[in-house]
């Protein structure tokens, strides 16, 4: 997030961060400060949509990484609700729970190989359409 939105103006950085942070354009134009109607505007403006964009991605890898150290205690915790000691609804649906997210992070993992497969393959087609 070091560039976000670096080609915008202070107040467009403020709607735009603001408008991760409220509930419709309405509230983050009063909270930048600025005009609906110039809100409205700026909401269309691609600068100010790949900026929100980036801003996006940067909280989602912020929550990511927040998942990641969460992560050892959650299996912990399933692992804990699996023991004999457990009512039967109890872990039968910790196992559900590990066996569904386990098939989710395969097929996650799978498609990530794929698209970098499909990326691979472009960056290659396009090298060697350049060199024609």
């Amino acid at each position: 997030m070091a560039d976000f939105g670096r080609q915008l103006t202070p107040k467009q950085r403020a709607f735009a961060l603001a408008l991760l942070n409220e509930k419709d354009t309405r509230a983050a134009a009063k909270r930048a400060g600025v005009a609906e109607r110039t809100a409205y505007r700026w909401s269309a403006d691609p600068d100010i949509q790949r900026a929100i964009a980036e801003a996006e991605n940067a909280a989602l890898q912020q929550a990511v990484r927040g998942l990641i150290r969460l992560a050892p205690d959650a299996v912990a915790t399933l692992g804990r609700a699996l023991s004999d000691e457990a009512p039967p609804p109890v872990a039968i649906r910790a196992a559900d729970v590990i066996l569904s997210r386990l098939l989710q992070l395969r097929e996650l993992l799978d498609y990530d190989r794929r698209l970098a497969a499909l990326e691979e393959a472009e960056r290659e087609r396009a090298s060697h359409e350049t060199r024609r």
